[in-house]
């Protein structure tokens, strides 16, 4: 699968550095995104905010977070499950990741991170020789407390892949 990832870099077609890093954050956002909808994470939940924006409508937003909210509320949300069936999914792509549950049972915002150090040296890029070899950080949040009549639309991504 890290084909996919390389073909995906390439649609880019970033010109420095800094856009190839950016890239790849974007991509892993994708990945997640994917592993979060193959464990049934949207049956309870909506994706919201910048990078919602940018994934689902196209507008010039990035963001490292992946925000989300509860349908309905739900007192004892947890991770851990999700994030089992999410580690398996970005391992198949070939993602060596780091995940944290950083929720805390009292806040309203629970909160887990996605690390990653491996894909760079695995995919034809420039930063990946240099010194410099980023960490690829995804921050995830979720509403868990949504307000009484919340409204949600649907809407899906236009991820085309050749193969």
């Amino acid at each position: 699968m890290i084909e996919i990832i390389q073909q995906r870099l390439n649609d880019y077609q970033a010109l420095n550095p800094l856009a190839e890093e950016q890239a790849l954050k974007e991509i892993l956002q994708e990945v997640t995104l994917y592993g979060l909808w193959r464990a049934d994470f949207f049956k309870i939940t909506a994706f919201q905010g910048e990078t919602s924006l940018r994934i689902l409508h196209q507008l010039p937003r990035f963001s490292e977070d992946l925000d989300f909210i509860l349908k309905t509320e739900i007192a004892d949300f947890s991770w851990g499950r999700y994030l089992r069936s999410l580690r398996e999914t970005i391992s198949e792509f070939g993602f060596e990741v780091d995940i944290g549950d950083k929720g805390k049972m009292d806040r309203q915002i629970q909160q887990a991170v996605l690390k990653d150090n491996s894909l760079a040296s695995q995919l034809n890029i420039s930063f990946s020789s240099s010194e410099r070899r980023p960490a690829l950080k995804i921050k995830l949040e979720i509403d868990i407390n949504p307000l009484a009549n919340s409204g949600f639309s649907w809407s899906y991504p236009n991820w085309q892949f050749e193969g």
